[in-house]
């Protein structure tokens, strides 16, 4: 049988202390962990809602450009004599029909 001496039950109860010791310090630092962990949630979820809005900026930019090349090709084209009716074609069929 195992003898129980002083020196046992000392370092019995300086395992235990030193186990509760380390429980004790892991539970502050895992409530640390899970308070940084909903702080990163929140973050996560504020970058999400702030990816969607530059997205939709930056759709919103892209139709914007998209209306403005094509303004400016009317400009252009406008500029060649080339209206929304084609003036040229237009008097050329005119044309046509009086000779007729």
């Amino acid at each position: 049988m195992f003898p129980i001496r002083l020196d046992n039950i000392i370092s019995f109860f300086g395992f235990a202390a030193g186990g509760l010791l380390g429980i004790y310090v892991m539970k502050r630092d895992i409530l640390t962990v899970s308070l940084n962990l909903g702080f990163l949630a929140k973050k996560v979820d504020d970058q999400g809602t702030r990816i969607t809005d530059l997205t939709k900026a930056v759709t919103d930019q892209r139709v914007f450009e998209e209306r403005f090349i094509n303004i400016q090709r009317e400009i252009t084209d406008l500029k060649h004599g080339r209206g929304f009716v084609d003036l040229k074609a237009a008097l050329r069929a005119l044309g046509d029909r009086e000779g007729d």
